[in-house]
């Protein structure tokens, strides 16, 4: 807009200011032929002159019409005699053009010139350095925290990076406050397990790997007030720090319903009444309960939707213990069935969280039921601590470089032979 604005100033400034000169060039040329005129004003048409004598004289501009074209008049007078000099003023408006348009030609390529000159300069005043933090910011949000960018000419620019490094140095110090805390929390956790308890005349071997730092899984061994013991797996919805606190408030809630009773399945009860009431709406968990008798070799379980449960009786026959009921947190007023069994010298028993079986690979194909039935089998007679080192590498295996998505669990309870009361 405002080039087209200059544009037409330059052209009427320009035509204005040829007109001048060329009215004073024909002044001077009408002053050098008026001696000639003279001498020749016989010989004339009169009828030109005439016309000359009555619109050209009287243009205050110096500009006459002649049918449809304009003319550029000079005229110079003495003695009673004028003489005339005129040029059509379309040579001046196309002299004036093309002067305007070479002019506007070299002010665009000059404009041109000094915006490469002035993005070159940018590039490497501005564009460059914006980049190079840019850069850095996206390492620093991506969790190098340790990164620092380095300084820059231009003061703005020095004092975004330095401000840029304050902000890594301040998220370095938080990030090393929350990997301390978080450390503590994950040796909190590990404590609240039974370290070394084992049930009379059994052996446990445990695996416990949480996804994150802490987890929603957690197992217990507790003596009941009868003398006899009980096993208990669960799996709270969630990762992390919040799956973490309601696993250790179910914990609370089953040890307290353990002192004053022996069933499974009312343990559960009772649990999940208290669970219920105080978790956050979508907040639930899965349980495998188990109750063992070592004197009579006999157990009873109730399991709240957890994965089924594997029995390896003599030799390599396989039973699954499946879920007996509703998972926790749902409703308070559910019941859970309370299956029996034997449980005779060398019977193996496998509790896992569901994290075993939906272990997947970087293609989504998970490690699957079956392939933990098979392991059990395969290994029948390898020891039991032997067995889940086993079962924990063929997850290593299984997942590859993929992710660790979800808390894996496993206690795998063995009654040792001959053990009695």
């Amino acid at each position: 807009m405002l080039a087209a604005v200059f544009l037409a100033y330059d052209y009427s400034h320009e035509l204005a200011r040829r007109i001048d000169i060329k009215r004073v060039a024909l002044e001077e040329e009408a002053k050098t032929l008026f001696p000639a005129v003279i001498r020749l004003s016989g010989r004339g048409p009169e009828s030109v002159q005439d016309f000359i004598d009555e619109e050209a004289a009287e243009s205050p501009l110096y500009r006459a019409p002649l049918g449809n074209a304009e003319l550029v008049v000079g005229a110079y007078a003495s003695e009673g005699t004028t003489v005339y000099v005129s040029e059509s003023l379309e040579n001046l408006r196309r002299s004036a053009t093309g002067d305007t348009m070479r002019r506007l030609v070299g002010f665009l390529f000059m404009a041109t010139v000094a915006a490469a000159v002035v993005n070159m300069v940018l590039f490497r005043v501005v564009s460059r350095p914006l980049q190079v933090l840019v850069g850095t910011v996206k390492k620093i949000g991506e969790g190098d925290f340790r990164l620092q960018s380095d300084s820059f000419r231009t003061n703005e620019l020095g004092y975004l990076a330095d401000e840029i490094n304050s902000m890594s140095q301040s998220l370095a110090a938080s990030e090393k406050t929350r990997l301390l805390q978080m450390a503590q929390a994950r040796e909190i956790q590990r404590n609240l397990l039974p370290n070394g308890v084992e049930p009379d005349g059994f052996e446990v071997a445990q695996l416990f790997e949480p996804a994150e730092d802490v987890g929603g899984d957690f197992f217990d061994i507790l003596m009941l007030c009868d003398r006899s013991w009980l096993v208990c797996v669960a799996d709270v919805s969630g990762h992390g720090i919040p799956a973490a606190m309601n696993a250790a408030m179910l914990k609370t809630l089953v040890m307290q319903a353990a002192k004053t009773l022996v069933s499974p399945s009312q343990i559960l009860q009772e649990a999940n009444q208290q669970f219920t009431s105080m978790s956050l709406e979508g907040d639930f968990a899965t349980v495998f309960m188990l109750r063992i008798d070592p004197c009579a070799g006999r157990f009873s379980y109730a399991s709240a939707g957890h994965d089924p449960g594997w029995l390896l009786t003599e030799g390599t026959n396989l039973k699954q213990l499946p879920s007996t009921g509703l998972i926790l947190g749902i409703d308070e007023d559910v019941t859970w069935e309370e299956p029996t069994g034997e449980f005779a010298a060398g019977d193996r028993m496998l509790i896992a969280t569901d994290g075993v079986c939906e272990t997947s690979d970087s293609s989504g194909r998970l490690f699957g039921r079956d392939r933990i039935g098979e392991l059990l089998a395969h290994y029948r007679d390898a020891p039991a601590d032997g067995v889940i080192n086993l079962l924990n590498q063929a997850l290593n295996e299984h997942r590859g470089a993929a992710r660790q998505t979800d808390d894996v669990t496993a206690l795998l309870i063995e009654r040792n032979p001959g053990s009695n009361c």
